[in-house]
């Protein structure tokens, strides 16, 4: 609902003074990468501007909001408006066609010119697409990267977008036509807007460097404003260049700084000697100083996992009793005093002696909780036990940023019979359970194996799995159709190397199949025999997730993409065991090297014994058996 219009009187008459002397006037020339026009050059004493932040897709709420925003632009009377992108987010060129007309119906409202920065979602740009619907937009909007003089400034958009692997940036070629803009104009201000704020932690890897360089280079005062993220920051000045990040003009607000994140709009008055940026949401006026970028980081790092660490395990046995202790260990990483609470949350018939805490921790202050655990005993699943952690950060708008974690405790079943059995026995899974496993994965080498044996396979099955954009995995069949054989994958880099078994291929019966990473190249062995090889180098990406014997997992933890059939001595090493071909082993025994070792040969179910040297026990999913089971 728009703000009654006394209020928005009160907010320009607020502002009004940013504006004076600043009619509303056409930019007076434009140059871009495709085409250029000028006019004699106006030295005003002063611009005036307005920027808008994103939008997304116009329709409904967004709409409204975006026309409130317009209609404070015309009261501001900017000399031009700029939008920073991320109002049309459409696939087809028919969904792209309406989204562009319903956000033209709103802005056309604007009394002043206004110019729509391309965000790569506003073009529908992509992997594998980096065009989208470019064209599309240069016939509506004008160029994906373009500059125009106005007064003693010249107003520089860029494009940014995916440069590959998920990393994004300004293309190498629009680097090198804003060197030779800046090189072409004489104006004494450089005023650049982009989509992506590039600049940030958010966006490591990002090829920014390259355009703060030149514009460090050329000298002149410069005034770098960006969107994308959805919440306001200012980053301050780097050398001669300043960075601001503004929120949003309609678009979903960003959940994770609820507090600097609000429709609004960011009036930038310019004189020849200073930039005055005000961010004046639709409601109210702040200034941008409340929102440094500073406690946007602290924010995030916060946020991040290692805030919060955990020290020991659960084992919980058949009867109810004792679990054992969990070291919980809170830091501050922030640059200021935060006020922190700790809850548990665990089964129905568990106790701790400490269910909840509370206190404050001065910046890069740490506090260690000893908490003791009483379970219910064993049941039908694994139980689930988390601390749930929320930190309150001051900020400089007088309100708190609440960040709350929930840390999982890992619960492990006491089991005893870990060993190999008088008789052999394996798992037999139904195509609708499995084993989970908490552990960490191998970092820099890795054997992964097992016997298995199972039918041709119908669709995506997972084997062994510890991998969703990261570690690693042994699949039955990796297609959905059930085209392919079992295949392999070590995530190195920023991709899997993958490496899938030859034909041909003896369904039903029992194989030995075995995937190494010595540093080098990715193997598959199928019993004993290279199978394929793949050149790897660098680290495994690691994860959290649990490692799935029978089944895929995803992002989130679950298990996904089931198996059906039968597997057998489950060994995971720190080492690539083989570099040439063996006798695969009947029987696999522990090491020093030895991450995680399922002889399965005793029904502890649900409980599965670990016999490596961890004793990471898992817990079995489903209608997961235990039975004899006659193999080579």
């Amino acid at each position: 609902m728009a703000p009654p219009s006394s209020m928005r009187q009160l907010v320009v008459l607020a502002v009004a003074a940013f504006c004076v002397g600043g009619a509303a006037a056409q930019p007076e020339s434009e140059r871009s990468g495709d085409r250029a026009a000028g006019t004699a050059p106006n030295r005003a004493e002063r611009i005036c501007f307005v920027v808008l932040g994103d939008a997304g897709p116009v329709r409904g709420a967004r709409a409204e909001r975006l026309a409130e925003a317009v209609e404070l632009a015309n009261w501001l009377d900017p000399d031009f408006v700029i939008a920073t992108g991320g109002a049309l987010h459409a696939g087809d060129p028919d969904g792209w066609r309406a989204g562009a007309e319903a956000y033209t119906s709103v802005m056309s409202g604007l009394r002043a010119p206004w110019h729509l920065v391309a965000a790569d979602r506003d073009v529908a740009a992509g992997p594998g697409r980096p065009d989208g619907h470019a064209e599309l937009f240069r016939a509506r909007f004008g160029p994906l990267h373009h500059a125009f003089d106005h007064r003693f400034a010249r107003v520089v958009v860029l494009f940014s977008r995916d440069l590959g692997s998920g990393v994004a940036g300004i293309p190498p070629e629009q680097v090198a036509w804003l060197a030779d803009d800046l090189a072409a104009t004489d104006r004494s201000h450089l005023f650049v807007v982009v989509h992506h704020p590039l600049w940030t932690e958010r966006f490591g890897g990002s090829n920014w460097e390259a355009v703060h360089q030149l514009l460090r280079d050329d000298g002149r005062p410069a005034t770098v404003i960006a969107g994308h993220v959805r919440h306001l920051r200012d980053d301050g000045r780097r050398d001669n260049v300043r960075y601001l990040t503004i929120a949003t003009t309609g678009a979903p607000r960003s959940p994770e700084h609820d507090q600097t994140s609000f429709d609004h709009v960011l009036l930038v008055r310019a004189g020849h000697d200073e930039v005055f940026p005000v961010v004046i949401p639709l409601d109210a006026v702040r200034p941008i100083e409340h929102f440094p970028g500073s406690e946007a980081d602290a924010i995030d790092r916060l946020r991040a996992a290692d805030a919060v660490q955990l020290r020991g395990e659960l084992r919980v046995s058949t009867e109810p009793g004792d679990a054992g202790s969990v070291l919980a260990r809170i830091h501050n990483p922030a640059d200021k005093q935060i006020r922190y609470v700790v809850g548990v949350d665990a089964p129905t018939g568990w106790s701790t002696d400490q269910r909840r805490l509370e206190g404050t921790l001065p910046p890069g202050g740490s506090k260690d909780l000893t908490l003791d655990f009483r379970s219910a005993g064993v049941g039908e699943r694994e139980p689930r036990v988390e601390l749930a952690v929320r930190a309150a950060y001051p900020l400089s708008s007088d309100a708190e940023q609440i960040v709350s974690q929930r840390v999982p405790i890992v619960v492990r079943p006491a089991v005893d019979a870990v060993g190999v059995g008088d008789a052999n026995a394996g798992l037999r899974l139904d195509g609708a359970s499995g084993v989970r496993v908490r552990l960490d994965g191998p970092t820099d080498r890795l054997t992964l194996e097992c016997w298995v044996r199972g039918s041709a396979p119908a669709g995506r099955a997972g084997l062994i799995t510890k991998n969703a954009n990261s570690g690693f995995g042994l699949f039955w069949s990796d297609d959905p159709g059930g085209s392919t054989l079992p295949t392999a994958y070590v995530h190195v880099g920023d991709d899997y190397v993958e490496v899938e078994a030859s034909e041909p291929w003896a369904w039903d019966r029992w194989t030995h199949l075995a995937l190494t990473y010595d540093g080098a190249a990715v193997r598959l062995w199928v019993n004993g025999r290279l199978a394929g090889a793949a050149p790897a180098s660098g680290p495994i990406t690691a994860n959290t997730l649990p490692l799935v014997v029978g089944a895929g997992v995803d992002a989130r933890g679950r298990t996904v993409d089931h198996f059906t059939g039968r597997i057998d001595e489950v060994r995971l090493s720190a080492i690539a065991r083989y570099d040439a071909p063996f006798s695969p082993p009947r029987i696999c025994e522990p090491d020093a090297d030895t991450l995680l070792l399922l002889h399965l040969d005793h029904d502890t179910l649900p409980g599965v014994g670990d016999a490596g040297p961890g004793g990471r026990h898992g817990w079995a999913t489903g209608r997961a058996v235990i039975e004899r089971m006659d193999r080579p």
